[in-house]
This record gives structure tokens, C-alpha cells and sequence, in this order.
């Protein structure tokens, strides 16, 4: 289900551009998160949504050793999954509402290695101290895409900065192996709305930024618009 800031929509083949906004962001996923509460949890995931995920939990590699940084991580549910085997795990999102149910869940459940911050790619130390935090593994899963090329630059080039060594990155996303205009009857199937919140770069695109930050880069295709891109720093 798509949302707009009023009302459910559905996109047509030339949507208007908008350019990044993090306050309408905010805005459109604390309205996705309201919806999640009142229908009694989060969206049923898609095929696509399922094999991203796992790929990218493998390429994590996670241990009881990690602290993982969940960057758009929504209402926790990749951090609840792998709270068992990790030593700390944090989680920051634009949306209050959905950190409200994401707190929340955590108290209920006991879970003390979690820790959940306002905050954006872009900015993700508006309520977390991520250098202090010593985050050796960090997941951006069906996030990145929401930021322009030139923004996905410098927030990754920032989060390779606070990333203690050895440490490992992993985008798991939309992302272009083949133009996406030859596959718009495959767009609702991964999530993408033609460019009206989302600004999706091609895989070639994230691998050579990732290479020029200093990382050992993996690209996984999952699907001619989304994959997997694993970068480590030794």
C-alpha cells in the first residue's frame, strides 16, 4: 500500500519530482507506522522484501561480538531478529512514531541490547553518539534510496568515518542493474514509485562510491531493480 500525506495513492507512469525532503520523509512513515498500529502490525513483506533481507543479514555476518547500526531501521524488526546474536544493537529513524513502537516493543520484551534514536542517514547522531558507540557493522535496508546521489555520497562518506575497524557496510535496496524504464510493470513489486519519494542510484553507481571510500565491495543481484552491496574496511 502506497501512502501520500493525505491519502492513499497510486503513481502514474510520469509522477512530479520532488526533491529530498526529511521533514516530509518524517511525515509520510510516522503516517505508514500509524497505519502499522492500527491494522495490527507492519505490511505483509513482498518476495523481493524477504530475499533482500536475508542476503543482506548473511553479507552482515553478525556475531556476539557486533554492535550493529540499523540506519532506517523503522519499528525495530530487523534489530529484534538478531538482538539474540549480537552484542549492541541501535536503531535510528526519522519517523517518532515508529521508534515510539520500536521503544516500546523493547521494554515489553526486555531487550537490553537495544537502543533505538531519532535520527536520518544523513544525521544519524541526533540522539545516539554513533563514534562512542564503536559500530563495527551497519545495515541501510530499503533506506538509502530515499537520498540523492549527492547525498548518498557524503552521508556514506560520514558513516565510513564512525565505522570502527574492521567493520563492514551493507546496503540492501533498490538499486538499478538494468534501466528501470524497461521494467515498470516490476516497480510495485519492489517498493519503487517512479521518483516521486525515491531517488534510486544504479549498483555500478553505489560500488564505485563504496571503492573510492576505501572498501573491499560485493554486489549481489537480486533483481533487476534491487540487490545487495557488501563493503568491508579492514
Amino acid at each position: 500500500m502506497h501512502f501520500n500525506l493525505t491519502d492513499n495513492f497510486t503513481f502514474n507512469d510520469n509522477p512530479p519530482q520532488l526533491a529530498y525532503d526529511r521533514a516530509r520523509l518524517a511525515l509520510l512513515f510516522d503516517q505508514i507506522a500509524h497505519h502499522a498500529r492500527e491494522t495490527g502490525g507492519e505490511p505483509k513483506a513482498k518476495r523481493i522484501d524477504t530475499l533482500v533481507k536475508n542476503e543482506s543479514l548473511t553479507r552482515l555476518d553478525l556475531n556476539k561480538d557486533d554492535s550493529l547500526l540499523d540506519l532506517g531501521c523503522g519499528m525495530g524488526r530487523i534489530l529484534f531478529e538478531v538482538a539474540p546474536v549480537v552484542r549492541w544493537g541501535y536503531g535510528v529513524d526519522i519517523s517518532k512514531v515508529s521508534l515510539a513502537s520500536a521503544r516500546a516493543r523493547a521494554t515489553e520484551e526486555g531487550h537490553k541490547n537495544l537502543l533505538f534514536g531519532h535520527g536520518a542517514i544523513e544525521a544519524p547522531s541526533l540522539e545516539i553518539n554513533i563514534a562512542a558507540a564503536e559500530i563495527n557493522k551497519m545495515l541501510l535496508l530499503w533506506s538509502l534510496h530515499h537520498l540523492p546521489d549527492n547525498l548518498k555520497g557524503e552521508a556514506l562518506t560520514g558513516l565510513v568515518r564512525k565505522l570502527r575497524k574492521p567493520g563492514r557496510i551493507v546496503i540492501g535496496d533498490l538499486m538499478f542493474f538494468e534501466p528501470p524504464d524497461k521494467h515498470k510493470l516490476l516497480w510495485d513489486r519492489v517498493g519503487y514509485d517512479g521518483g516521486l519519494t525515491d531517488h534510486p542510484s544504479t549498483a555500478d553507481f553505489l560500488k564505485r562510491l563504496l571503492m573510492r571510500l576505501g572498501g573491499a565491495v560485493e554486489v549481489f543481484r537480486l533483481h533487476p531493480l534491487a540487490g545487495v552491496i557488501a563493503a568491508s574496511w579492514e
